[in-house]
């Protein structure tokens, strides 16, 4: 008797904290190598942020560039908690990040309540 093939798929890779890490080291070379790995997802969230939140929280303009090259990212996800990366540039007075973030030809560009 023929034993059946076992379908062995790969393990998912979870790319997610080293993104987060390099994003907020603003190791750019290192984030580049890990974003040109096909099941990396420059737009993973890492708890409240995603990864162009790590790059405006932590004052990293070149990984924010790097991030907004990436032809898979979209820069108005929301988060879980439904804060866009604009928005949150805004809120944390980061111009830099709000003019590459405007410039991005795939950004939304919401009203911001009152």
């Amino acid at each position: 008797m023929v034993e059946p093939a076992v379908r062995c798929d790969p393990p998912r890779l979870r790319l997610d904290e080293p993104l987060k890490r390099a994003a907020g080291c603003g190791d750019v070379a290192q984030l580049a190598q890990l974003l040109a790995h096909a099941h990396a997802d420059p737009n993973a969230s890492c708890g409240r942020r995603n990864l162009l939140m790590v790059a405006i929280d932590k004052n990293r303009p070149q990984v924010l560039k790097l991030l907004l090259e990436d032809p898979r990212i979209d820069p108005s996800r929301p988060t879980a908690t439904g804060d866009t990366p604009l928005r949150y540039a805004l809120g944390r007075r980061r111009a830099w990040a709000v003019a590459a973030l405007a410039a991005h030809p795939r950004t939304v560009i919401d009203p911001v309540g009152p």
